[in-house]
């Protein structure tokens, strides 16, 4: 049961990464045109004296208050790349669970298979959203996560069987040190 938990992680980490990147790219692109919007909109504050304080202008209130905030965007990439090591972790969870019994080895090998197939189809319609020249634009901010979803079925399937032979060697290495009878010593 922990093993089925395990790749239903995995397959849940590839859902997981893929809307984060898009929602990721979203929210980083809507700050930039939010910013820029702001950047064009000025004026004097009525009755604001300058020598009473520093804040005469629109743009001296938005200095403190929104800019710092829209500066934030800069760690949303950050948040992707969570994501993509949070798969590579689901594996590497799987493929310490081979070691346990080797039965696991089929089990992980399988459900590799399987995530690379289902990850095509996601990697698919990846590519087919980058054909928008909107969301291209959008997306432009995250080259990394860009290069990882249109090699997404690579990506999983590699990391799949370098987990799968961690686990296999894991399993070989047990064998070999399993407890032998001394005859008393």
């Amino acid at each position: 049961m922990k093993a089925m938990t395990t790749y239903v992680l995995m397959i849940g980490m590839v859902i997981a990464l893929f809307v984060s990147g898009l929602l990721g790219g979203t929210i980083y692109y809507t700050m930039q045109i939010t910013q820029a919007t702001f950047e064009t909109v000025n004026f004097d504050i009525p009755g604001a004296n300058a020598s009473a304080g520093n804040v005469t202008t629109f743009q001296d209130i938005l200095e403190i208050v929104a800019y710092p905030m829209l500066e934030m965007r800069e760690s949303i990439p950050y948040i992707t790349y969570f994501f993509v090591f949070g798969i590579i972790l689901a594996f590497l969870i799987s493929g310490f669970l081979t070691v346990k019994h080797p039965a696991f080895l089929m089990i992980h090998i399988l459900v590799t298979i399987i995530a690379a197939w289902f990850c095509l189809s996601i990697s698919n319609a990846y590519e087919t959203i980058l054909l928008n020249p909107f969301m291209r634009e959008m997306m432009s901010n995250q080259p990394i996560y860009n290069k990882i979803m249109l090699n997404l079925p690579s990506f999983v399937g590699f990391t799949g069987l370098i987990t799968g032979a961690i686990g296999f060697l894991g399993t070989i290495r047990r064998k070999d040190t399993t407890a032998v009878d001394m005859g008393g010593y």
